[in-house]
């Protein structure tokens, strides 16, 4: 007939971490491309539906859409709060948190991460355990370190072995014997 065929394309992106979001351009920036929204255009987080300016740092994302116009967002990962009380005993030291996670402690201390199901680990001058947290999207969850904290002092025996002839290795900034045991207690220590 002569008339122009336009042809769309469909796009579908998972995985999808690195994004920010310009409500006063109803922008989606995810990498180096541009996407727009609408009022139309549906986000889920879970089975609740949300913003776009509801999306954080951290959320894993799915984007489905036409040429550069999404029609639909769905948060695949989100974020929770971990609050931790009963911080004193175990400032200055770390929480492990799973394998991956390493924060220093710090008073009444709360920190964002990815919903899941986690071991927490914290240990400092001989006090310390692990205990098993989930962290649910958009909750937060409250970690009472004086549960986590198990009857101590306790120590254990740490063995420093070099291959370098008269070398000198201090705990704590005192000298200890390369190759034999000396008790330490659970915690942070300055080797």
């Amino acid at each position: 007939t002569g008339l122009p065929v336009h042809e769309e394309r469909c796009m579908a992106l998972d995985s999808i971490s690195a994004f920010s979001v310009n409500p006063d351009l109803d922008m989606l920036k995810i990498g180096d491309g541009k996407y727009r929204y609408t009022d139309d255009t549906i986000v889920f987080s879970g089975d609740k539906r949300i913003q776009m300016t509801d999306l954080s740092d951290g959320d894993t994302l799915s984007v489905v859409g036409r040429d550069k116009n999404i029609l639909a967002v769905r948060v695949t990962t989100a974020q929770g709060t971990l609050a931790l009380s009963n911080t004193k005993l175990f400032e200055e030291s770390f929480l492990q948190l799973g394998t991956k996670i390493f924060a220093e402690i710090t008073p009444d201390m709360e920190i964002q991460v990815p919903e899941g199901t986690y071991a927490i680990t914290v240990a400092n001058k001989g006090y310390g355990g692990t205990g098993t947290y989930t962290v649910a999207r958009g909750e937060t969850t409250l970690v009472d370190l004086d549960q986590l904290k198990g009857s101590g002092p306790k120590v254990c025996q740490l063995t420093v072995t070099s291959e370098v002839a008269g070398a000198s290795v201090y705990i704590d900034g005192q000298q200890i014997t390369v190759g034999q045991a000396v008790p330490v207690t659970y915690g942070s220590h300055t080797l």
